[in-house]
């Protein structure tokens, strides 16, 4: 069960030797083959089905999701608290993509009150995706979703994961409660974790 009692999906549940799978390959490798992000599988499958070619797209917090992303045909901002990330990223995507996918992502190398004050500073209604999902918090998930509200168009989509940690349920006093709470077993993770998807209207 995730932290409010939710149990996972048993579509997750069958897919947990691949949880294994995934958590070993990066245990040799920073980067999957066949990257995915850090989510549970019944939340990837979600987001896939709200990405379309050409998307805006900002993440907090990079790494496989970011390869996922651009496989998935969107342009990508990543705010990531870790330097040494960033520049792995890059050399990541030179390597696997070339330069039409280094021209399709920018990385920001930011944390803490730094980070929540560079999201702030974006465009209103200048992405099509947020997705807060960073290491710990080390870029705090709640003041990052908070600053980052207005910056997704109408009908876009707000995404938060890990969003059972208390630390984070204040989220829905500004965002009232998500469109979908999905909890399960996900990619490189062996417990229970949930992610929650707002609707910009």
């Amino acid at each position: 069960m995730d932290l409010q009692g939710r149990k996972p999906s048993w579509g997750s549940v069958l897919r947990i030797p691949k949880t294994v799978w995934t958590w070993w390959g990066t245990r040799r490798s920073r980067f999957l083959r066949r990257p995915v992000p850090f989510l549970a599988w019944d939340a990837i499958r979600y987001l896939e089905g709200c990405l379309q070619p050409g998307q805006q797209v900002l993440e907090v917090g990079g790494g496989n999701s970011t390869l996922w992303l651009l496989e998935h045909g969107v342009r990508v901002h990543t705010v990531e608290p870790h330097g040494e990330w960033i520049e792995a990223l890059e050399k990541e995507i030179a390597a696997r993509y070339g330069p039409e996918g280094l021209a399709r992502w920018h990385g920001t190398q930011a944390a803490g009150s730094q980070a929540v004050e560079a999201l702030r500073a974006l465009e209103p209604a200048s992405l099509d995706m947020v997705i807060v999902d960073p290491h710990s918090q080390e870029v705090p998930r709640v003041a990052a979703l908070e600053a980052l509200r207005d910056k997704v168009r109408s009908g876009g989509w707000l995404v938060l994961d890990n969003s059972d940690h208390p630390q984070n349920l204040a989220a829905q006093e500004f965002l009232g409660p998500p469109d979908h709470l999905i909890s399960g077993y996900g990619a490189m993770c062996l417990v229970v974790t949930q992610t929650a998807f707002w609707r910009v209207p």
